[in-house]
Parts: structure tokens; C-alpha cells; sequence
């Protein structure tokens, strides 16, 4: 079984647009050889709403504790989680947490799942996975960049849930948020991982092919793999703003100048590529830097 979770950051249409075209596909009976999928939304208020999250970022609520009180939670009605936040995400968390463990019970065979992301700076697509080995081999099949470590430098990310579990996770990120594109280059992505685990019929592995031939064109001057050493956060005190004019995987060298905040000038602590700038309201990762 293979989930996919789209807009778990409400103000990422992409992953939404691109799963309601592949599920028409799936669901007409056209494509699928064998498996199941399962398209699922992972933050409704905030998508409808058009913004990052209500009250928490929805991809930093999944602590190994609230997790678990989620869980327990799941045959109440009512009430908030001793502990936990009185927030709109726990609200959607719940429903997600709910939503995955239901379809997981349907399973004929290994769960898969894909969390479908867009960034907010101009971006080639590239892929993220998880700490299962399945993930990795998976994300080998792919002609994008893929980037590692973005776990150790952030805390309750839904992948680190995924590695609890032993589900092979990966992340995708299409490119920016408004950009066309990155519906296209999401669904390009999916349905080639669908190929890569045997999932499709023979007769799609030609228009496969040219979605692989597609992806591999826009990341071409791209390292293949790519590791997270650096992360600026920041706060809303802060009052950071990025400099105009980055876009993701940009060469950035030491000592240069990416932004400004309330002392004054951010500089690059050392050299490497501009990873994940930030040009959108929400939000406490200001860049990383990738080697």
C-alpha cells in the first residue's frame, strides 16, 4: 500500500492538485497492476485557509509523547489532550493519525508513504527519505537530488512517526509553492516511485519513462545526493527577512550576505548551497545550508 499525504502545510496546493489528477487515473482502473493507494489531505482548515497552520506547524507536532496521547485519544470524544496544545493542528492531527492507522489495517503487504511538499523560494524538485533502507533504495530510483540529515536538525517531523513505525517514508518537494510546475513535477515523481515498486501496468512504463526523462532535465546540474549542515532558525522577534533573488540549491560562500534581522545583517556561517530559504510569513527555519 502506498499513502500519500498532501498539504500537511496549508499553503501547498500542489501535492493536493497532483493526487486529485493521479487518484482520477488510479480510480478509472487505467494504471495500477497491483497494490493499493491512498490520497490523503493532512492539514483541511489550514488548507482552506490558505496558510502555512493555524496555530503549530503541522510537520513539527509529531513527538514520540503527543503522538502516543493522540492515540490513546482516538476512541474519545471531546476534549483536548492533557498536555497538549489547545490548537487547531492537534484537531488535525488526530484526524490524520486516525485516517493513516485506518488505511495501514487495509494493508495486503509493506506500507509506503509519500509527503507531498512544495518551498516557498524557487526550486528544482528533490526528495527527502526516511531511515529505512527501503526508502533509500526507492529514492535511488529517482533522477532528482536527494537530501539527507534535515531530520537531525529539526525536532517532530511526520517522517521521524514514519521511522517509528518501520513504514518506508519519503519526502517530495515539487518546487515552489505557486509555480505550475510543481504539480506536474509531484505527479512526475509519484508515478515514477509507483513504477519503481512494481505498482503499474506495462503499458505505462513508456509515459514513465518520459516523466523520469522530465525530472532528470530540470535537476541536471544538481549533485545526486546531498547532506544538511547548517540551519539558521528564527522567531518572530527576530523580524529575519531574506534576501531577495535566492532560490534553493544556490551557491552561497562564506561571510556572504543572505538576509537581515533585528541586529542587523545574516551572513552564511561557511560555503555550500542555499537550502529552503525562506520567502513566506510562517515559519522558524530562516535557510539551511547543504554540502
Amino acid at each position: 500500500m502506498v499513502i500519500c499525504i498532501a498539504s500537511l502545510h496549508g499553503n501547498e496546493p500542489a501535492g493536493t492538485e497532483a493526487l486529485q489528477t493521479i487518484m482520477g487515473e488510479v480510480e478509472s482502473g487505467q494504471r495500477l497492476r497491483r497494490g493499493d493507494i491512498v490520497a490523503l489531505r493532512g492539514n483541511l482548515r489550514a488548507y482552506q485557509a490558505n496558510r502555512r497552520f493555524i496555530d503549530e506547524d503541522m510537520n513539527r507536532v509529531w513527538q514520540p509523547d503527543r503522538v502516543r496521547r493522540v492515540l490513546r485519544s482516538l476512541g474519545q470524544t471531546g476534549g483536548a489532550l492533557a498536555g497538549a496544545p489547545r490548537s487547531a493542528e492537534l484537531l488535525e492531527q488526530r484526524g490524520l493519525v486516525s485516517a493513516l492507522h485506518e488505511a495501514a489495517s487495509r494493508a495486503r503487504g509493506d506500507v509506503y508513504v509519500f509527503d507531498l511538499h512544495t518551498t516557498s523560494a524557487d526550486s528544482a524538485p528533490f526528495a527527502m527519505a526516511g531511515d529505512a533502507a527501503r526508502a533509500r533504495e526507492l529514492c535511488a530510483k529517482l533522477p532528482i537530488p536527494l537530501v539527507n540529515g534535515l531530520d537531525r536538525h529539526i525536532d517532530g517531523s511526520m517522517t521521524d512517526y514514519f521511522n517509528h513505525l518501520s513504514w518506508p517514508s519519503i519526502v517530495i518537494e515539487g518546487g515552489r509553492h505557486a509555480a505550475a510546475s510543481s504539480v506536474g513535477a509531484i505527479e512526475d515523481v509519484v508515478w515514477t516511485l509507483l513504477e519503481a515498486l512494481g505498482t503499474l501496468e506495462a503499458e505505462n512504463a513508456i509515459d514513465t519513462s518520459s516523466r523520469s526523462a522530465r525530472l532528470a532535465r530540470r535537476s541536471a546540474d544538481l549533485p545526486r545526493e546531498m547532506e544538511v549542515r547548517y540551519r539558521h532558525s528564527v522567531s518572530s522577534g527576530d523580524h529575519f527577512q531574506m534576501g531577495p533573488g535566492f532560490k534553493n540549491f544556490d551557491r552561497i560562500r562564506a561571510g556572504q550576505e543572505l538576509g537581515t534581522d533585528r541586529t542587523g545583517l545574516v551572513a552564511a556561517p561557511q560555503s555550500g548551497r542555499l537550502f529552503l530559504p525562506l520567502y513566506q510569513r510562517l515559519g522558524d527555519d530562516g535557510f539551511f545550508i547543504v554540502e
